[in-house]
């Protein structure tokens, strides 16, 4: 990620704004304005990618405004503290490589719903047709063995 723009926040409605680095405080939006709230905005140096990082080890407003006030009073222990934070967000965040891409993909397809028979497991099943249901339900009313099963099992004979 290379996110050059620092957040600014209102701490009454939780939105959050983007604006370059170079651009003044007094030029940016003072007040939220989001859906009519008129919280006054804080103006932060924390940059977008910070804020992710941030937002993973806690979503709290609080933290936020805790953060900032570090950055603004101890930069060095900001810093450690974001990079601690950073390490934990690559740890909880890895993308699947690409072995662990197919092997997810082999399971999913071997796991695709594939009926079988709930008396012997095997996966060698029909659907019993409209037609049999029918023809059974005419010569046995709903006393027909087919009548309100869906599938037949081809090796034991077993309807369900």
């Amino acid at each position: 990620m290379a996110f050059v723009d620092f957040i600014s926040y209102c701490p009454k409605c939780k939105m959050y704004y983007m604006y370059p680095k170079d651009e003044k405080d007094e030029d940016k939006k003072q007040i939220c304005g989001y859906k009519n709230c008129d919280g006054e905005l804080v103006h932060t140096k924390i940059l977008v990618e910070e804020k992710i990082y941030i937002d993973n080890i806690s979503k709290d407003r609080e933290f936020l405004a805790a953060m900032n006030e570090l950055r603004n009073n101890d930069i060095i222990a900001y810093k450690e503290r974001m990079a601690k934070y950073k390490k934990i967000y690559e740890e909880t965040h890895k993308p699947l490589s690409d072995n662990n891409i197919q092997s997810t993909q082999q399971q999913t397809c071997t796991q695709v719903n594939i009926p079988k028979c709930p008396t012997c497991g095997s996966t060698n099943v029909e659907k019993i047709s409209v037609g049999k249901k029918i023809k059974g339900s005419m010569l046995f009313g709903l006393f027909s063995n087919d009548a309100k099963k869906q599938m037949r099992c081809k090796d034991c004979g077993y309807k369900w």
